[in-house]
């Protein structure tokens, strides 16, 4: 609960008690978004965020999970990947998607929120990189 378990700050006031105290070893600031909710667009608070599971293709079984804000953009989500499955920076590639049906879909709007492409705590997103070859793995086995 908000004021009993935890306090809500701006961020400028927050870097002023950083700034004065310091953060203790080991340490770091949670950054929280104010997210649109709901179909009247009331703002609230982004406490939790949302645990999704990645994998690269094809070794769908090595498995990592990380938290996002439903405020990330989609592009966010590929630099993470490619930064917990070593994949070069310059390695072009593309994101899916797996449905709740076990169906995998390619998300093409990089500058998509994490909300807004309907992703959901829980997901499978699985990364695809492009072969040197100039063709894409996956739409050989479609």
């Amino acid at each position: 609960m908000e004021d009993k378990n935890y306090t809500l700050l701006p961020e400028a006031a927050w870097s002023l008690l950083v700034s004065w105290y310091g953060l203790s070893v080991g340490s770091r600031s949670i950054v929280k978004n104010v997210e649109e909710h709901g179909v009247h667009k009331k703002l609230r608070v982004e406490v939790y965020l949302i645990e999704l599971k990645m994998c690269v293709h094809p070794n769908s079984i090595n498995i990592k999970t990380y938290s996002f804000s439903r405020g990330d953009l989609i592009s966010d989500i590929v630099t993470v990947m490619k930064q917990q499955f070593k994949i070069s920076d310059t390695t072009e590639c593309r994101i899916w998607e797996r449905d709740f049906t076990g169906k995998y879909d390619l998300l093409t709007d990089f500058q998509q929120t994490v909300s807004d492409a309907g992703i959901h705590g829980g997901q499978m997103l699985m990364l695809e990189k492009k072969n040197p070859d100039e063709t894409w793995p996956r739409d050989k086995t479609k």
